[in-house]
């Protein structure tokens, strides 16, 4: 997800995409949750487990739009 999403966001490389998403959670604090959740799913997505796109949206009040956006 993380090689995927940098290129599609536009970042010049992986590292400042993830320099970028350490750094946002210490300016908005309130979107910290969202960042651990990335990276908790990311692991689970590793290890063949995963949560479905349906429960991330309902968990974070998105309407489906977001989800291309966010992938």
């Amino acid at each position: 997800m993380i090689d995927e999403t940098w290129r599609e966001r536009g970042f010049n490389s992986r590292s400042e995409f993830i320099r970028y998403a350490i750094r946002e959670p210490v300016n908005h604090p309130e979107g910290a949750g969202f960042w651990k959740d990335v990276v908790i799913s990311e692991a689970q997505f590793g290890e063949g487990e995963g949560i479905p796109g349906e429960q991330v949206e309902e968990k974070y009040g998105l309407d489906g739009r977001e989800r291309c956006r966010l992938a």
